[in-house]
């Protein structure tokens, strides 16, 4: 792979993908300065925006399903019905075993404020228990009773529990503690909505991952074969978990708000359905839908699209909270929005991905998106707009669930060496990427001569040439601040008036040469 090493800073400009091809295919200035974290099936790579790997755990391979990096550099995933934590360099420092025989951990950890793990599990039931609880045997057969638990690192207590079977409504057996009328229990799940479309047994909803809201203590949950997300309390103790009073929104364990699919609750129609077999509910922690939730919509068996023309999409909602933090239902029957507030897909962005399994979604720092393509085990950055500004193919995944992207100034990162050192793909991707490194490698001189300088609020730059250029402006989050287009830049000034104080990279280019240089603006 080559090169082009700025003494400042990365950049690559806009490239067209190469198509089947692994490993690094594109890598445009608008891309996150950013490190990639990924399982392949022998083990862990951490790697650069052009594809080079920084860091590996060998002893990460197999995991239940995805690993992540913690804050301190540690690696956290599940394995064999334990959390593991790996360090930097990939010693095992925290093994953490629950003694609990029916309770599989699956799926997803997450590190909660007080240091418990979150983990989505498993409890161990059979197709007979679920017959008891009212499910109709006909339909499929299963085995598994979805459950949300806290441990505690080290020794392994459960120290809470939220199991989805407390929370439950059938009309066929009146004789059940869970009978009910379906359409006026909106915080019940539906036990004969659960899906036989790709499989009929082992799994019931099929909780396949979740996110943690620390501010309002929520935690919201895909289940996959009911397509819906749901978001239920986390501030019960387990007892209140188990019922319908108690916590922080008086509501117990029952479900606070629900999408995806009314229809599970409501009379409806089938176009009333928006979610196919989603994964990856989280959060916006940044940009202009911070706050909001995104969702990556598989688009699995979407109606009246041709089997070749099938999409995936990325929804995201706003769900509207009352005064007293209780989510609220349109004309008092369906939870808020009834739509996506926005969506990226190949038809309202032209932005195309495919994945019907696994996959995710999540909004970086710089206001992109960052999305994992499963099956294809490809990994996309798009921004605002939805054009791809960053994609990247792992030659040895195989259906990956899920992988991440972190920030250069991710606190993991601090005090770490982190010099590229070859690549994942066999041979290296072709694709002629330019990033910035801080390793002491020599530098490759940049042949433009380029002078800038910040005068009363104007960019001055002179670049001794009659050629025509781009000049673009980015802030050390990799977002673009100011753009122009086609212009000579011989004493060319620019007016900066409108940028707030701090380091910014001016890169000017052209379809023969290229240069970057960093300004400081107080």
């Amino acid at each position: 792979m080559k090169h082009t090493y700025f003494p400042l800073v990365l950049f690559c400009f806009l490239s067209q993908s190469l198509l089947g091809q692994f490993g690094i295919s594109l890598n445009s200035p608008e891309a996150l300065q950013s490190y990639t974290l990924f399982e392949t099936r022998f083990n862990t790579h951490l790697i650069d925006n052009c594809g080079e790997i920084v860091n590996t755990w060998e002893n990460a391979f197999r995991t239940d399903l995805h690993p992540k990096l913690l804050p301190n550099g540690n690696l956290i995933f599940i394995k064999n019905n334990a959390v593991f934590e790996l360090d930097w360099d990939d010693n095992v420092v925290q093994e953490t075993r629950h003694n609990i025989s029916d309770l599989m951990l699956d799926y997803e950890v997450i590190v909660l404020p007080n240091g418990n793990y979150l983990c989505v599990a498993r409890r161990i039931r059979s197709s007979f228990f679920f017959t008891t609880q009212g499910y109709n045997p006909s339909l499929g057969r299963p085995e598994y009773d979805d459950a949300i638990v806290e441990i505690v690192p080290g020794t392994g207590e459960v120290v809470w529990e939220w199991t989805i079977s407390d929370h439950i409504i059938q009309e066929r057996n009146p004789s059940l503690a869970n009978y009910g009328k379906i359409d006026e229990n909106p915080q019940l799940l539906n036990l004969d909505a659960i899906s036989t479309f790709d499989w009929e047994f082992g799994e019931s909803f099929m909780i396949n991952g979740m996110d943690y809201n620390a501010d309002l203590d929520q935690i919201v949950l895909s289940v996959r074969k009911i397509n819906e997300i749901v978001i239920i309390d986390h501030s019960t103790t387990t007892a209140e978990a188990k019922g319908s009073t108690g916590g922080r929104y008086g509501k117990g364990g029952d479900i606070l708000y629900r999408f995806g699919n009314p229809q599970n609750y409501l009379p409806g129609v089938s176009a009333d359905r928006i979610l196919y077999f989603q994964h990856n509910p989280n959060w916006i922690k940044y940009g202009e839908h911070k706050g909001k939730i995104i969702i990556h919509n598989n688009g699995l068996n979407r109606p009246g699209v041709n089997f070749s023309d099938l999409y995936s999409s990325l929804e995201i909602i706003d769900p509207l909270m009352d005064e007293n933090g209780n989510y609220e239902l349109v004309g008092g029957f369906t939870f808020s929005p009834l739509e996506p507030n926005f969506s990226y897909n190949r038809i309202t962005t032209g932005t195309y991905f495919y994945s019907g399994y696994t996959s995710s979604a999540r909004v970086l720092s710089n206001g992109n998106i960052y999305i994992t393509e499963g099956v294809n085990d490809r990994f996309l950055e798009i921004n605002p707009e939805g054009e791809v500004v960053w994609e990247y193919t792992n030659q040895f995944g195989s259906y990956i669930f899920r992988s991440e992207k972190y920030p250069m100034d991710y606190p993991a990162f601090n005090n770490k060496t982190l010099i590229p050192n070859g690549t994942v793909e066999e041979p290296s991707s072709p694709y002629d990427c330019k990033l910035y490194t801080t390793s002491t490698a020599e530098q490759i001189p940049v042949a433009l001569k380029m002078s800038v300088k910040v005068l009363n609020d104007k960019l001055v730059v002179d670049l001794p040439s009659n050629e025509l250029f781009n000049l673009d402006v980015f802030d050390m989050m990799g977002r673009k601040v100011t753009t122009k287009n086609s212009i000579r830049l011989v004493d060319y000034d620019l007016s900066i008036e409108n940028l707030n104080s701090g380091i910014y990279i001016v890169s000017v280019y052209n379809q023969k040469q290229q240069t970057t240089e960093k300004i400081f603006i107080n």
